[in-house]
């Protein structure tokens, strides 16, 4: 890729050098220069006039094919790569969360977990890209850019670069702007997606008790909020490409006062200050995409946190160190003391103590609400309590490693839950290898 990067830059300081030949040469009839005069005498026709402008126009056609072709290679392989790192970013996303307990899923709704790993996601690309491959390419251009617009003439070259400053200034002004409505535009986002899934997940509620309008109604209120962080998002954005292309355009103004006053003073040619006016624009637009990283990073930020709040928490329910895993077991379950809170200020069972041995068959009754499923959940460690200790066969099941542990424990849930497989599939999901017979 780096390869490709210095062919497409040296084709880029290639491009407007026609149209110096073309002007200067062609239609001013200038005498040419010693190094264009040596590579002319090898093109056949070149010396009349009819000739060069025939192979001014077919050089022109083929820098452009080819540079063009460059930049095709260059997008693909970076599309190639930044979307690989994506999906890998997702991948480890969605595999922390499967980890996570069920604390954890009881906190966050199923839809802001899935903003999380299918959008937030592509932060990862945008950070590389703005970090890695758009700074590389566009370092290189400004480094070459700069030299050759220096040999065609030095004191438009350094006002050119006056401009640099200032726009490195605007973008670090309005970037924390910018990270600060991105936030609230991806929040904003979230929220959608948590409502239309909640509410789809629970249509037999909904209909039942003729809730659509109400839920219409909450659904108007959350894309209004997308729709305002949406608008500031675009006007702090807009107003700071506003700022960044005004400076530009002034600067590039000057440039063309100045270099016109030296084409009258015949200290410059048209077609020197054509090209360097084409360089000009690219440097500016090079030098924008160095000012605009902090900017840039600004927008992706908003996604960074909300997958650093996923990665960056512990895990409620780890294997511990040096866990063991448990063998065939004869289902000997003892609860010692036992509290559990969802919250630790608020527990919900207090002090539990029973045993069930093995071939026993123990009924536990309370009202709803009271607990029941959180306390069967505690066996295959769903959760952990918040004291005490729950052991099978005289293990605390703590001490195993969950894999063996859930292998162990068969649960029947209180809400059905099919996947959209075949029966025999969801029949068979805790053991896909079962015999179908």
């Amino acid at each position: 890729m780096l390869i490709v990067t210095l062919l497409s830059t040296a084709f880029s300081l290639l491009q407007p050098l026609p149209m110096k030949i073309l002007v200067d040469h062609v239609f001013d009839q200038k005498p040419v220069s010693n190094g264009l005069s040596l590579v002319l005498d090898w093109i056949p026709w070149s010396a009349s006039t009819r000739g060069l402008l025939f192979w001014v126009t077919i050089a022109g056609l083929l820098i452009f094919a080819v540079n063009t072709a460059l930049d095709i290679i260059l997008t693909f392989s970076w599309i190639r790569v930044g979307q690989q790192m994506v999906y890998d970013l997702m991948r480890d996303i969605f595999a922390y969360v499967q980890r996570r307990s069920l604390i954890f899923h009881t906190r966050n709704s199923i839809g802001d977990l899935m903003s999380r790993i299918t959008a937030d996601s592509w932060c990862i690309n945008t950070i590389t890209h703005t970090l890695l491959f758009a700074p590389g390419h566009a370092l290189f251009t400004v480094i070459a850019m700069v030299i050759v617009m220096y040999q065609i003439n030095t004191e438009l070259t350094l006002l050119s670069l006056i401009v640099t400053p200032l726009m490195t200034g605007a973008s670090v002004f309005f970037g924390k702007r910018i990270r600060r409505v991105s936030h609230q535009k991806r929040e904003s986002e979230s929220r959608v997606q948590s409502h239309v899934q909640q509410t789809l997940s629970g249509m037999i509620v909904v209909q039942a008790f003729g809730q659509e309008e109400r839920e219409q109604h909450r659904f108007r209120e959350f894309t209004q909020a997308v729709i305002g962080a949406q608008k500031r998002s675009t006007l702090t954005e807009s107003i700071y490409n506003l700022f960044s292309d005004g400076i530009s355009s002034i600067g590039t103004a000057v440039i063309l006062y100045l270099g016109a006053r030296q084409v009258i003073n015949e200290r410059m040619t048209i077609g020197s200050l054509l090209v360097f006016i084409s360089y000009l624009g690219t440097l500016q637009w090079q030098l924008k995409s160095f000012t605009g990283i902090y900017s840039a990073l600004q927008v992706a930020g908003a996604s960074v946190d909300r997958v650093m709040e996923i990665l960056d928490t512990e895990g409620e329910v780890e294997n511990r160190l040096g866990a063991r895993s448990l063998s065939a077991v004869k289902g000997h379950i003892r609860f010692e003391n036992v509290s559990f809170g969802y919250k630790t200020n608020r527990p919900i069972l207090h002090e539990i103590c029973f045993e069930a041995h093995a071939g026993e068959t123990i009924a536990i009754v309370g009202a709803t609400g009271a607990g029941k499923s959180t306390l069967v959940s505690l066996v295959p460690r769903f959760f952990d309590p918040l004291q005490g200790t729950v052991t099978i066969d005289g293990e605390d099941v703590r001490d195993v490693e969950l894999k063996s542990l859930r292998a162990q424990v068969g649960i029947v849930l209180q809400e059905p839950f099919l996947f959209p497989f075949s029966i025999a599939e969801n029949i068979a999901y805790g053991r896909p290898d079962a015999a179908r017979q």
